[in-house]
């Protein structure tokens, strides 16, 4: 079993002040593996303590509170604290929103196929426009110059 460590603790370890940590602690909690709520919240050592050393890296390199997020998220599993009965419900939530997705992709294909039908329609109402009037154009030839014939 891990080692769970406080705030100050971290603090004297790290030599960064508790403020600062607390700070840390509220801005990037989804990353920092933790047990407990409020003030009896612990960090699971040496887990956290990675987490806040990448973050102090990262502020001493200038980097912004949503580009350390982003690092993070890209490293860092993120840490939710899930109850054991909680699952359950996501689960159903998660196949309601499939069997909706699934519904409207149907639905869109068919608005696909009738829209495709309607195209070739005009396509083919376009092609009978353009015979037609090649073929009324060919019994009148047409001059290209505005003057009569004397």
């Amino acid at each position: 079993m891990k080692k769970s460590v406080t705030i100050k603790e971290i603090s004297d370890q790290l030599h960064i002040p508790r403020t600062t940590l607390n700070e840390w602690k509220q801005q990037y909690s989804d990353f920092l593996p933790s047990t407990g709520e409020g003030r009896s919240k612990r960090f699971i050592d040496p887990d956290a303590i990675e987490v806040f050393k990448t973050i102090a890296k990262l502020k001493k390199s200038d980097h912004s509170t949503e580009q350390i997020s982003r690092l993070l998220q890209n490293t860092v599993p993120m840490m939710h604290q899930i109850d054991h009965q909680e699952p359950a419900p996501f689960l159903n939530a998660l196949d309601r929103i499939a069997a909706e997705i699934k519904k409207t992709n149907e639905l869109k294909e068919k608005e696909l196929q009738i829209r495709m039908q309607e195209m070739e329609l005009q396509r083919q109402f376009m092609n009978q426009v353009v015979e037609q009037a090649a073929a009324s154009s060919l019994g009148k030839a047409k001059r290209w110059w505005p003057f009569k014939k004397k």
